[in-house]
């Protein structure tokens, strides 16, 4: 059970390894804002493209 809790910290953007390597805390700060930038520009993407297109197509069949 350890294990699986240590493993889904990790994964998680706000956990940060600054906690056990304190001298690393100013780079990762960056690195995990640029990380939560990159996710959120993919999620954004992933919406404006395949949910806008779903929705088009939607609104073209329910159409004819």
């Amino acid at each position: 059970a350890l294990n699986g809790e240590r493993s889904r910290l990790a994964q998680s953007f706000d956990y940060n390894y600054g906690d056990f390597i304190p001298i690393l805390r100013p780079f990762l700060r960056g690195y995990l804002k640029i990380c939560k930038e990159v996710k959120e520009r993919r999620l954004q993407l992933f919406k404006d493209y395949f949910v806008e297109e779903r929705k088009k197509l939607g609104s073209t069949k329910s159409m004819s």
